[in-house]
């Protein structure tokens, strides 16, 4: 299922590696080609692993990058490793990413969460509650796209199902993948 290029907020619940990297090219293609700032939130600082299969999307990662069109972020320098985690404070972060996009001539803003950083003890499952719902706020207001990835494998179940249930339901025309949580 393909995500609108200017607004959404998504849930990608995945079980390896190459499946998460395949919905995050499907997602970062879609916004590169229909204009979009692409940004990716990393749990690790890891460019390669991250974007690695746009250049099989036939993307030349270095343009996209010298041009500002896309990047990777590590988690650790954004407000969601903030002690304490304040959400309000993470939302507002991504409503100034969301401002700066379209005021460098980007169309909207596009941002794929690796979501590993909410395991943060500062976090917890009240905290992601409270962020989840925020983005859904933020979505209303700001030209943004987001995905949200979810490891399956180290999430526990009831943070996952909680998750699935705050993303918006995805459209009915077209098609993702399998893997996307309603």
């Amino acid at each position: 299922m393909r995500v609108d290029s200017t607004s959404g907020h998504r849930c990608h619940i995945y079980r390896d590696v190459a499946e998460r990297a395949h919905q995050l090219t499907v997602f970062l293609s879609d916004g590169l080609r229909d204009g979009a700032q692409c940004r990716v939130i990393a749990y690790t600082h890891a460019p390669d692993r991250e974007v690695g299969a746009l250049a099989g999307a036939g993307f030349d990662i270095g343009q996209v990058m010298y041009h500002e069109a896309l990047d990777v972020i590590p988690a650790s320098v954004t407000p969601l490793l903030a002690m304490p985690f304040d959400p309000a404070a993470a939302i507002d972060w991504f409503r100034q990413l969301s401002r700066s996009a379209v005021e460098n001539g980007f169309s909207s803003l596009r941002v794929a969460i690796e979501m590993r950083w909410a395991l943060s003890s500062s976090v917890g499952e009240t905290g992601l509650a409270a962020f989840e719902r925020g983005l859904n706020g933020l979505i209303e207001e700001e030209p943004i796209g987001i995905l949200c990835q979810y490891d399956a494998g180290v999430f526990p179940p009831m943070w996952v199902d909680r998750a699935a249930r705050v993303h918006q339901p995805l459209p009915a025309a077209g098609a993702f993948e399998a893997g996307i949580a309603e």
